[in-house]
């Protein structure tokens, strides 16, 4: 049996990494979403903001 120290195990290389890329060149092409959990005005009272919007224009939906 092997000294638990010394045992290497073998894992997949995790690649390149490139951050995607969003580009539109017109409105409404594409869109993006959100969601925050925000605190309400008691304890244990929380609001969700769900949030739509043209990443273009930056304009929000609604």
């Amino acid at each position: 049996m092997k000294n638990k120290e010394n045992v290497q195990r073998r894992q997949k290389d995790k690649g390149n990494y490139r951050k995607p890329e969003l580009l539109a060149t017109r409105p409404n092409e594409l869109w993006s979403w959100d969601i925050t959990k925000l605190k309400g005005p008691r304890k244990w009272t929380y609001y969700y903001l769900y949030k739509i919007m043209d990443v273009y224009s930056r304009v929000v939906a609604g």
